[in-house]
């Protein structure tokens, strides 16, 4: 899996993060479990909440949520898996845009 925040989140800008999930671990079995940087998700604390939601505003499938206790997304294998998909999360009024999308590849 790679991981890179193309654009920091700051009041006045919205952020940016591409995830690539390799095929085989996003059709396998287990959940893929995709660990934020500290940077992208440090702002959030109770008083400020987090808001996850797709990128038109609608709530997210069920096959993918954030899990604030681990900080990260967790995507789940099912037939409705649709990738790429970008997740906007919205925290203490920082918006970051998380783009995940899978890799035919091998080993990327």
């Amino acid at each position: 899996m790679s991981l890179a925040v193309v654009t920091q989140a700051t009041a006045q800008v919205s952020g940016l993060v591409n995830v690539v999930v390799p095929a085989p671990a996003i059709r396998g079995a287990a959940a893929v479990v995709v660990p934020l940087p500290t940077t992208v998700v440090q702002p959030a604390t109770p008083a400020a909440g987090v808001r996850a939601t797709l990128s038109n505003d609608r709530p997210l499938p069920g096959w993918i949520k954030y899990d604030a206790a681990q900080r990260a997304l967790v995507v789940e294998s099912t037939p409705a898996t649709t990738l790429p998909v970008t997740v906007i999360l919205n925290i203490g009024g920082q918006r970051t845009s998380i783009v995940v999308s899978e890799s035919l590849v091998p080993g990327r």
